[in-house]
């Protein structure tokens, strides 16, 4: 019996060439733009950024792949790409940034591979300071909350860590006759655009975070049911906190408000 041709790591290959070329438009890539490419997979991204004379570092772990990159693009290695054969998520942004001597904020796009999106995600917001803009795509359903507005449906933590570091743009659908083999899902693309300030000032991020990833894993509950099992030794007042009515559902609250109770339940907790 033949073996089943074995798709590498669970990857999608983004093949249609205006869609790449979107993503690349959206990024701002210039030539002689330094790009960090994530998972370039067989290089139909990579192509187009090359074409736009950028100086690609393309970060892959499948080792057939990487092979086949370097047969592919054997007159660009070393002159305008430069392939890591690493896991993404290992990787140490500054110290690989450091070794090629790139100390600007760097430009990455990326089709992110579903199975390790938030890791990717978590990853990227600890080392915002090195990106100018990303361009990414991601399934739908994850890039419609990546930009979800408070109040929504869709808005719930993974909106709040990403809009509290970054400017989040919802760009375009794509559909899932793009990729080779297609997902089961379509896709979309965003843009994240570091913030020099953060979304909201709180005085503890930790305190911030931890009340975020609270109210959202208990989304039914009442604030002060959720403050009583997320901070067990905070002591809660009759009926409100910061101003805010303790019998409210934290999921509907915006970034100042969340801001303002995490600030309140930090000074409570000292």
């Amino acid at each position: 019996m033949a073996r089943r041709k074995r798709r590498p790591l669970g990857q999608h290959f983004l093949t249609a060439r205006p869609i790449l070329e979107r993503l690349v438009d959206a990024a701002g890539v210039q030539s002689g733009d330094w790009v960090v490419e994530i998972g370039p997979g067989k290089g139909h991204l990579t192509r187009v950024l090359l074409e736009r004379g950028a100086r690609v570092i393309a970060v892959e772990l499948d080792e057939k792949l990487v092979e086949q990159l370097r047969k592919t693009f054997l007159l660009q290695l070393q002159y305008s790409l430069f392939l890591e054969h690493a896991n993404v998520l290992h990787v140490n942004w500054g110290a690989l940034l450091d070794r090629y001597g790139i100390q600007a904020p760097v430009r990455l796009v990326a089709n992110i591979p579903y199975y390790i999106t938030t890791p990717i995600l978590e990853n990227l917001i600890q080392e915002r300071e090195r990106f100018q803009v990303l361009v990414l795509t991601l399934q739908k359903e994850v890039a419609r909350r990546a930009a979800a507005k408070p109040g929504t449906r869709e808005f719930g933590s993974l909106s709040v860590f990403l809009q509290y570091s970054f400017e989040v743009s919802y760009l375009f659908t794509i559909p899932r006759r793009f990729f080779r083999p297609p997902p089961r899902v379509d896709s979309a693309a965003i843009r994240l655009v570091p913030r020099k300030e953060p979304r909201v000032r709180v005085q503890d991020e930790a305190t911030f975070f931890r009340l975020v990833h609270g109210i959202f894993q208990q989304r039914r509950k009442t604030l002060r049911n959720v403050l009583r099992a997320t901070f067990p030794a905070l002591t809660l007042p009759t009926d409100t906190l910061a101003g805010v009515s303790l019998q409210v559902r934290g999921e509907t609250l915006d970034f100042e408000t969340l801001g303002r109770l995490a600030d309140a339940v930090a000074e409570r907790l000292r």
